[in-house]
């Protein structure tokens, strides 16, 4: 099951490859359309509410654009150097717990078939596909074998792009 905006703001849900229009059943209103699925998740919806959806009463899409499902999430946070075949390529020992985490702007968020708009075109840039996972409701200090009942979801998204010569801003999309 994937989670979905359509570009006129309805929520979406795509199972068995077919689109269903859940925004009703999500007692979404019409000023939620901007962000509909991050409505819902404030107002309390999780994993276990999404999986309660009745499909067969939804209306189904055909031939729709779709924008980011969650269109200004309220945080992105990142990891630098955080698998090891990019710790080898940067000749870094450190681990992630000793550089610590970054935030991306929530601004940076693009849709399918976005365009990832690059500052420097002078240089070198190298992208980085980065998995991103979706903290679905708010989290602190939570234990190991919890964590996964905070996660709403995942994406993959284009990830961060990197300027090889390090300018002090790069451009970071999700």
């Amino acid at each position: 099951m994937k989670i979905a905006v359509a570009n006129d703001g309805r929520a979406l849900v795509i199972a068995e490859e077919k689109t269903y229009d859940v925004t009703e059943q999500l007692g979404l209103s019409e000023a939620e359309s901007a962000d509909p699925w991050m409505a819902w998740l404030r107002r309390g919806g999780d994993l276990a509410a999404l999986k309660r959806l009745e499909l067969d009463e939804a209306d189904l899409v055909d031939d729709v654009q779709l924008s980011a499902p969650l269109g200004v999430p309220g945080k992105i946070v990142a990891a630098p150097v955080n698998y090891l075949d990019h710790k080898v390529e940067m000749s870094e020992q450190k681990t992630i717990a000793e550089y610590g985490v970054f935030l991306k702007a929530n601004s940076s968020v693009i849709g399918p078939h976005g365009t990832v708009k690059l500052p420097y075109l002078d240089k070198r840039t190298d992208q980085e596909g980065e998995l991103a996972v979706v903290i679905g409701r708010r989290a602190r200090n939570v234990r190991a074998e919890d964590a996964l009942g905070y996660v709403l979801g995942y994406t993959r998204h284009p990830g961060h792009y990197r300027a090889i010569d390090r300018r002090p801003l790069h451009a970071q999309v999700v």
